[in-house]
């Protein structure tokens, strides 16, 4: 967790003023923006122990939600404590509630059902499941509507990262769940002495202080309720592992009694908005009118050639010039191709060795008529002679391919242009620096050629010094490591453009090349495909190309985007297996 930040320092004052000014009259739309504008703040700027709330909750349909939080019929919002940061991967905030969820809340009976499982409710094996505590902390089943996680606002909802779990069944045997809401098990708690999903590993650092060699789960004034962890091993299916009236770990035989609860947890986004100080109470109030400020859409199919495919369709609604096909599982031969394709005016489709998927035959039919130009990239080892020979019947077809990748991309910089202005000049022993540069090189006109890391390649030295009196500028694409300062010397090259990991790479590339972009793109950093065919789409929008983890946004990417102010949406390529919803939630709310 980071401690709060500079604006909170800076405008500490301000924000008073403005939040003391908020709750004594009524806010007009235009202040109460400026109010949001000033002291909003990212909820993974809180400390360890701080608290925050979402004030739209709207429990209004159930009263007795909890011990301790509602007075006759009104039910209070639910204070949340923050517990961990970073806890189940990076970018997320754990938050626990501070109040006692009463087991009347989400069960309206007070003892167990036969099998004494009506306290947690997993599905397919008791008949609990459509009553029990997960699915009413969810939302899910007969719950949906009316459930824990649907009273909340649609910007809580929007930055819950849906987190998986390990659970334990009485019976010893292991399993996992994918919950919005779920309850802590023991060891997250603080228990060290019991082995039940221990599988997530050390304590939340809110609860690190050891006492006997047992770390507790012991809240502010509500430490004497007995409250259930997540395992509901305890040696039977009438126990289950809890927290004690005296704050300790323990095991209880009556799991259906009324006085007993839960305390929810959730995992959040660390950019959702938060008000910038607390409240007279010392409470963060979550920003919940708030509108992302930059929008999200994604292009994906099921798989990377479907991918291509969706791609292909955004970019070119009607027709195409030509299409350009690349190997789909294998990237040595295509890094250079994005250049070309924007060139020719038309997209990258993607292909196996032996066979063209049906997808992609079917897009290149709605793109081109008879005798129209289809480039294939690389040998035939990459895409093979019976896959030409079908193509040549409806195409003019042509192969550019060399004797090896280096080749290759000389082959695609000649047919790219006769007298290049400028070059990009990448390592061909990866793919993720290629793939960031191939937007700014289509729409400059300049071919990505390719290096080994400590030694030019002789093809590419070659070519160099051919048009040696039309190049004047040579970009030199990521550190040393992958080309080495004599590798840049000996090529000539004039800049180097790099970032000390693939993120920060590509986001260097994007600030050289992209000056108050309106748009940018993004894909995973660890497979070329959905990148490479989105690169034609990049650069038809004047759009950096940007790189991501599957499940966090990299903090470069996150700063970038918080820093350009004029960015207002950003174009995913790929399905949630490469990109998935936690990362777009992240871009929601980083503004």
């Amino acid at each position: 967790m980071n401690l709060k930040g500079n604006l909170k320092l800076i405008l500490s004052m301000a924000v008073l003023v403005v939040f003391a000014c908020s709750l004594a009259v009524p806010v007009a739309p235009a202040e109460e923006e400026e109010k949001r504008e000033i002291g909003a703040q990212p909820l993974g700027n809180l400390d360890i122990g701080d608290r925050v709330v979402d004030n739209s909750w709207k429990w209004e349909h159930r009263t007795g939600l909890n011990y301790t939080a509602y007075e006759g019929d009104v039910v209070k919002p639910v204070t949340w404590i923050v517990v961990a940061g970073d806890h189940y991967g990076e970018g997320g905030v754990t938050l626990l509630s501070e109040e006692l969820i009463g087991m009347h809340a989400f069960d309206d009976s007070t003892h167990e059902h036969e099998d004494g499982f009506n306290h947690w409710g997993e599905s397919g094996t008791h008949d609990s499941a459509e009553r029990g505590l997960r699915p009413w902390l969810n939302s899910d089943g007969i719950h949906a509507g009316e459930g824990f996680f649907e009273a909340f606002s649609d910007t809580f909802k929007r930055g819950v990262i849906p987190t998986s779990v390990p659970n334990k069944e009485w019976g010893g045997s292991s399993y996992r769940t994918e919950d919005k809401v779920f309850v802590p098990s023991g060891t997250e708690l603080g228990d060290t002495e019991h082995d039940h999903t221990h599988e997530i590993g050390a304590a939340y650092p809110y609860f690190e202080e050891a006492e006997d060699g047992v770390r507790i789960a012991e809240l502010p004034r509500l430490g004497t309720r007995w409250y259930w962890t997540r395992s509901p091993y305890a040696g039977g299916p009438n126990y289950v592992s809890n927290i004690n009236r005296e704050g300790a770990f323990d095991y209880y035989s009556g799991a259906g009694s009324a006085n007993h609860g839960v305390r929810a947890a959730v995992n959040m986004q660390a950019e959702i908005p938060v008000s910038g100080e607390p409240d007279e109470f010392g409470i963060y109030e979550m920003e919940y009118d708030y509108e992302p400020g930059i929008d999200v859409n994604r292009i994906y199919g099921s798989q990377r050639y479907e991918t291509a495919v969706e791609i292909s369709e955004e970019a070119f609604p009607h027709q195409a010039d030509a299409v350009v096909l690349a190997r789909g599982d294998d990237f040595p031969d295509v890094l250079a191709g994005v250049p070309l394709a924007y060139e020719k005016g038309g997209p990258i489709l993607l292909s196996l060795a032996e066979q063209i998927p049906h997808a992609v035959t079917h897009e290149m039919e709605r793109l081109l008529s008879e005798g129209d130009n289809v480039y294939i990239l690389g040998g035939t080892a990459a895409i093979s002679s019976e896959v030409e020979e079908k193509l040549e019947r409806e195409y003019e077809v042509e192969r550019l391919a060399g004797e090896n990748r280096y080749a290759t991309a000389v082959e695609i910089a000649e047919e790219l242009t006769a007298d290049p202005a400028e070059v990009f000049l990448t390592s061909g022993m990866g793919f993720a620096d290629a793939l960031s540069a191939s937007g700014p090189a289509a729409v400059r006109n300049a071919p990505i050629l390719l290096t080994d890391p400590d030694e030019l390649s002789a093809h590419t030295e070659y070519y160099l010094e051919e048009h040696a009196e039309s190049i004047t500028r040579i970009n030199v694409i990521g550190g040393e490591y992958t080309v080495s300062g004599s590798v840049k010397e000996d090529a000539g090259g004039t800049e180097r453009i790099f970032g000390q990991n693939r993120w920060e790479t590509a986001v260097e590339i994007a600030r050289e090349f992209f000056s108050e972009p309106q748009k940018a793109t993004l894909a995973t950093g660890f497979s070329y495909p959905d990148a490479l065919s989105g690169g034609v789409y990049a650069a038809l929008h004047e759009s950096p190309v940007l790189l991501t983890a599957r499940e966090n946004l990299p903090e470069e990417t996150t700063a970038y985007f918080r820093q350009e102010e004029t960015l207002a949406n950003v174009t995913i390529f790929g399905g949630e297996e490469a990109v998935s919803k936690s990362v777009v939630r992240g871009i929601e709310f980083i503004r």
